[in-house]
């Protein structure tokens, strides 16, 4: 029995990393070293996300709010915003994730026996 939490930890806040790092790498030719100064990781998580190795990036990689809301936590990182305003876009796009079901899909990954009827991240 996993919490929205757990899922939030183990599945979402992964992906958005994963998914940050390989855009400021491959689009925007960050280094791997700026990169995880950037997000506060070290080089080696950088490199592991890029190799995929670190975050399930097959689930909800393919989501139109979190491509929106990866690019809008980019182009924060590359205007130079303090790390307080990335991490609230981060807290506002896992917030919004869990509100709008996203981390349903997620969570019956991991537990494809869950009750259809859990809602708990949408209250």
């Amino acid at each position: 029995m996993l919490l929205p939490q757990e899922i939030e930890a183990r599945i979402a806040l992964p992906l958005i990393r994963a998914l940050i790092v390989q855009r400021l790498v491959k689009k925007y030719g960050f280094t791997q070293e700026k990169t995880a100064k950037a997000l506060g990781i070290t080089q080696a998580a950088v490199s592991n996300y890029l190799r995929h190795m670190r975050a399930r990036t097959k689930i909800l990689e393919n989501s139109e709010f979190l491509d929106y809301a990866v690019e809008e936590i980019v182009k924060l990182i590359i205007n130079n915003e303090s790390p307080k305003v990335v991490r609230k876009k981060l807290y506002e796009t896992l917030a919004r994730m869990r509100k709008e079901g996203l981390l349903c899909t997620a969570h019956k990954c991991l537990e494809p026996d869950l009750d259809e009827e859990c809602d708990i991240c949408k209250e």
